[in-house]
């Protein structure tokens, strides 16, 4: 099939009408099972708008070579015909209609709205693009990650904390007068920097694709405001989120934000998710916030995700006290005041977790769904190890009391000057690091930046459009970001976050 240029060199559309109606190479289904690469649907049937007996069962193929043949009018005379019968070609009378919204097995993928229909059509699609993506190079999407080593070119400034008036709780302070705990935390630190952790949050390329998106607007000059928007709403949907799929769910948030549309009562696929009632509350408070003109999080009462913000606008000087951050000092400890008083959670089919609910765990006699551990007391009563305790990280508690987290913000920032990293980009090291204490799961890959290329190449080829178009639709609060799967969002060295 030719290009668009080899369309403008054989006469069939000009440059200017190319450019006046946004042709770009695109993707339509073929009568295969897959996809390939081909003109805009408006090209491929222009030359069935002239010829009535060219049916639009047509293969695309021989549409266009219609056309090739001068059996057609030039696209320029008939695009707007074209565009209708594209949407009829693809059954769907949506934006997306005519950039191949058909699935591998030819059924609809999106809904009138943009939205992704859930079912064998979107899975085998879904399928088939990961497969694509998994033999590219990491990373690989339209934002330049050439900057990503750079320290973001923003103000590097502290939040406020937190002043206990009491001090710190005695058994952080043990903690941090502990050698074997502060040699602990320091070496994984050098750990995650050897496997490239520490440039986590360095979305310097990220902030300048939206720089150039608003580049000359009077309300956002920058866009500065809307990446600031994007990341606070990263950080509302971040907990128990892997980095991928809070990405996801945060473009699905800013694209109503954008539009100033309402929470919708119940999320659409595939933008749900386990700790949904927790996001749309950090969500509406952010709104709400907004309205009073306080633009953000309540930075004392809610630290971590106002520091994760920070950080992922390029505020490297707070530190996200995250879960694993947490641990990180407290599993090293084998101080029983830092185990949980109380877990619960679903029960899954994992024949490890069975074993782990018959030995310590109380099944709740009104939801037999459901199982409570109670760590410090049943290491109070001999019935689990230090030891055993280690093993399970969940056992550990999650979250510092309010007044640890000043004190474990300046341990992180201590060592991170001793290699010359700033406190994020040293709990993000630390984050990888100690990885296989804390409970991590799966092994550190990607950076935010990679991730975010990733999603956006992965939705640009799933809607059949340039990605570049994505990601500017994105930018805009035009089109929130697709599903990705387990096939690439895996190993994230956020990969769960705030549990």
């Amino acid at each position: 099939m030719p290009d668009l240029d080899y369309m403008m060199r054989a006469g069939l559309i000009s440059p200017r009408a190319a450019e006046k109606y946004g042709l770009e190479p695109m993707v339509v289904p073929d009568t295969s099972l897959g996809q390939r690469p081909v003109q805009e649907a408006v090209a491929n049937v222009a030359g069935a708008i002239a010829k009535p007996w060219l049916r639009m069962a047509a293969y695309p193929g021989q549409v266009f070579a219609a056309g090739m043949r001068g059996e057609a009018p030039s696209v320029e005379e008939m695009v707007p015909q074209a565009t209708e019968m594209a949407q009829g070609m693809v059954g769907l009378g949506s934006p997306f209609a005519a950039r191949g919204a058909l699935g591998a097995a030819g059924g609809a993928l999106f809904t009138p709205e943009g939205l992704p229909i859930k079912g064998s059509a979107f899975t085998k699609q879904s399928q088939r693009v990961l497969g694509e993506l998994a033999k590219e190079p990491k990373g690989t999407g339209p934002v330049d990650l050439a900057t990503q080593a750079q320290i973001p070119e923003v103000p590097q400034t502290g939040l406020e904390r937190y002043t206990p008036p009491r001090g710190v709780s005695k058994r952080l302070q043990e903690a941090l007068d502990n050698p074997d705990v502060i040699e602990g935390v320091r070496q994984s630190i050098k750990d995650g920097m050897e496997m490239g952790a520490h440039r986590w949050y360095h979305t310097e390329p990220i902030r300048q694709a939206f720089a150039r998106e608003f580049r000359g607007s009077n309300s956002d000059p920058g866009g500065a405001k809307a990446f600031k928007q994007f990341m606070d709403l990263v950080a509302a949907t971040s907990p128990r989120s892997d980095a991928s799929t809070n990405i996801r769910n945060a473009s699905y948030y800013y694209n109503l934000a954008r539009r100033g549309e309402d929470l919708p009562e119940k999320l659409p696929y595939p933008y749900g998710h386990m700790a949904q009632a927790l996001h749309r509350q950090n969500v509406s408070n952010l709104s709400a916030a907004a309205a009073r003109g306080e633009g953000g999080w309540n930075v004392l009462q809610n630290p971590k995700p106002a520091s994760f913000s920070e950080n992922l606008q390029g505020n490297l000087m707070p530190g996200t006290i995250d879960t694993h951050a947490f641990r990180n000092v407290a599993m090293r400890t084998e101080d029983p005041r830092f185990l949980a008083t109380s877990v619960r959670s679903k029960l899954s089919s994992d024949p490890g977790e069975a074993s782990m609910v018959r030995k310590y765990g109380e099944i709740d006699p009104k939801d037999p769904t459901f199982v409570t551990f109670r760590p410090r007391k049943l290491f109070n009563e001999g019935k689990l190890s230090m030891q055993d305790a280690k093993n399970i990280p969940s056992f550990w508690d999650s979250v510092p009391l309010e007044s640890e987290y000043a004190a474990l913000e300046h341990l992180y920032r201590r060592l991170g000057a001793e290699h010359g990293l700033p406190t994020a980009d040293a709990q993000a090291a630390a984050w990888a690091g100690g990885g296989k204490l804390t409970g991590l799961g799966s092994p550190p890959t990607h950076t935010f930046p990679e991730l975010f290329n990733q999603r956006v190449e992965y939705t640009a080829r799933m809607r059949g459009e340039r990605p570049q178009s994505t990601l500017s639709k994105l930018i805009r609060g035009e089109a929130p970001l697709l599903g990705l799967g387990g096939l690439l969002a895996g190993g994230a060295y956020q990969g769960t976050r705030n549990q």
